[in-house]
């Protein structure tokens, strides 16, 4: 353990110096170039004046975001539920009593509503962009703590061009790149603040810490789903700069850090009316107090964890919700993790390769490596990121194709951001051998252009979900909501398998389950609303579906007309 210990006494944290400040304000500098760049989507919807959004989540992010900026308030009654067991609302929200509510992202909603509600309702979609820009900051400035300065600045490079990242940042009502931001700036905030001279403004390390505990906690309230290997980074930095750190400097973090997480726990409550419940997830906190209960009679952790445990094993899935199958994982990691972006994947098995021989060599001289500690984050959160999330098929394109708008590429985003400095560090080892007559520096800039070209192509007209393509599909969204909002009334409801999102405020949605199995909760609705139905049904598939699944609800589907390509209306009527 001593042993163990003696590593730590040789951690010298650089201090911020003025070329350090001005390599910050040429980042800064350069994601405003990126910020322009990320806005693409966010000005093609702004100008439109009818924003369509191209996800569930997206679509329920920003209506109830506007609804904070309008209205300072998330939910909103729906009649229609008491009529159809709860059944009519858009995907990625549900319902709490009569009100329709998030399912999650409480802190994207919370934080977006309360910026556009000051700087206006169009600032909406540009808010991500915007945090993107400041992530790449926050990047540098926490990197510089493990590496040496040209490693984080070119790492802060590499992340503005990383195509997940830069694909993400415009689809900016997704939580993803939020939540990976906040985290990159409240780890940079805190590597700043330790490396600051205290002096005589000695109150501006703590406000950095108290800044970097809420960025840090806030990451949470937007993806709660992240808190177990963000756990675990944070323990490891903190094993890595635990000699620096004073009873203090830890008490400004935690507190920072419970206040950002704590406007979760009062979102939570406010919504779903209980601290751990969300729209995802219901916890009972009953398990805990049989828990408690079983320590304090007396019968030890062991017998009282027995005791909850058949009251926790429902959320034992919180953990593992996907299961485990290896096959899944092999196959979806290979697809998403390694082979779409090469160009970053193959220097980062050099960049591991180039880390595993530093952190060796410090060992063998008994000195604490930086590299070791930063390795030892990044497999921790890969693992379990690619086992989290590999285990299960997501659908998320009705080609089934491998695409960047992949749910697999968002979920993975904070590994790609983790490896971007070993892909930085191999860059700089590969170009020492450059040719006579060639400088590095001109080298590093001719790989790094290649890959931004690439990156460039990849997310703007990558096949079916590239950001060329997802903008001409939103308007052709906007020309079917013409066209369906002239032929249904205001209080109708339309179920679809995934239309949702175009009808959506507009009118009334809910959607079509496998089987016309809705029809059931919808048949008792029909006597108080319209229902129409839009997906890719025919005319002449109406005898059969009505014979097959609708007469026993006495109910039909009327074929009324094509709308798009392949993509018919249909109205529910009783059998008369």
């Amino acid at each position: 353990m001593r042993v163990f210990f003696s590593f730590f006494n040789t951690i010298r944290f650089p201090r911020v110096t003025g070329r350090r400040a001005l390599w910050g304000g040429a980042i800064l500098a350069l994601g405003v170039v990126f910020f322009c760049l990320y806005s693409f989507l966010a000005v093609h919807e702004v100008r439109s004046g009818a924003v369509r959004l191209n996800s569930p989540d997206e679509t329920a992010n920003y209506y109830f975001t506007r609804q904070v900026a309008r209205e300072g308030r998330i939910g909103y009654e729906e009649p229609t539920l008491q009529w159809s067991s709860n059944y009519v609302h858009p995907r990625s929200m549900t319902n709490v009593g009569d009100r329709v509510v998030p399912v999650g992202f409480l802190g994207l909603i919370l934080l977006f509503g309360g910026i556009a509600r000051v700087v206006g309702e169009h600032s909406i979609l540009f808010i991500t962009p915007f945090f993107a820009m400041l992530g790449a900051l926050g990047f540098y400035y926490f990197l510089v703590s493990f590496f040496k300065p040209s490693v984080a600045r070119l790492s802060a490079l590499l992340l503005l061009i990383h195509p997940a990242y830069w694909y993400f940042a415009a689809r900016g009502m997704l939580s993803n790149v939020l939540f990976v931001d906040c985290v990159l700036i409240g780890l940079g905030l805190g590597a700043y603040a330790l490396r600051t001279r205290e002096g005589r403004r000695r109150w501006v390390t703590y406000v950095l810490l108290v800044l970097s505990g809420v960025f840090l906690g806030y990451s949470l309230a937007v993806r709660l789903s992240e808190i177990i290997w963000l756990a675990v980074v944070i323990l490891i930095i903190g094993l890595y700069c635990i000699r620096t750190l004073r009873f203090a400097k830890s008490g400004a973090w935690v507190g920072g850090f419970l206040c950002g997480l704590g406007i979760l726990f009062a979102g939570n409550y406010a919504l779903y009316g209980n601290v751990l419940s969300s729209g995802y997830l219901s916890v009972n906190t009953d398990a805990l107090g049989t828990i408690a209960q079983g320590v304090v009679h007396g019968g030890g952790v062991g017998v009282a964890v027995q005791q909850g445990w058949a009251w926790l094993a429902p959320y034992k899935k919180f953990i593992l919700p996907f299961g485990f199958n290896a096959k899944a994982i092999y196959e979806n990691f290979f697809a998403y993790g390694i082979a779409m972006f090469w160009w970053y994947t193959i220097p980062t098995v050099i960049g591991v390769m180039g880390c595993i021989a530093m952190s060796a060599r410090s060992f063998l001289s008994k000195k604490n490596s930086s590299h070791f500690w930063y390795l030892l984050g990044t497999v921790v959160l890969s693992v379990w990121l690619v086992v989290f999330y590999g285990s299960w098929l997501f659908t998320d394109n009705l080609t089934g194709h491998t695409t960047i708008g992949n749910s697999y590429v968002r979920y993975w985003l904070p590994m790609f951001v983790a490896c971007i400095p070993l892909v930085a560090m191999a860059l700089e080892g590969v170009t020492r051998v450059a040719q006579r007559g060639f400088s590095r520096k001109g080298a590093v800039i001719v790989i790094v252009v290649m890959m931004g070209w690439l990156s460039w192509n990849t997310v703007m007209f990558g096949a079916d979900e590239g950001l060329v393509r997802v903008a001409g599909n939103l308007d052709t969204a906007r020309a079917k909501l013409t066209l369906v909002t002239s032929l249904v009334p205001a209080e109708a409801v339309i179920v679809s398998p995934r239309s949702d999102k175009i009808f959506f405020p507009d009118r009334k949605v809910a959607q079509y389950v496998d089987g016309f199995r809705e029809a059931e909760l919808l048949a008792p609705l029909l006597a108080h609303v319209p229902i129409y139905y839009y997906g890719f049904w025919q005319a002449k598939d109406m005898d059969y579906i009505n014979r097959k699944y609708l007469a026993q609800y006495g109910v039909r589907l009327v074929y009324l007309q094509e709308v798009s390509s392949g993509e018919h209306l249909m109205k529910l009527e009783y059998v008369q």
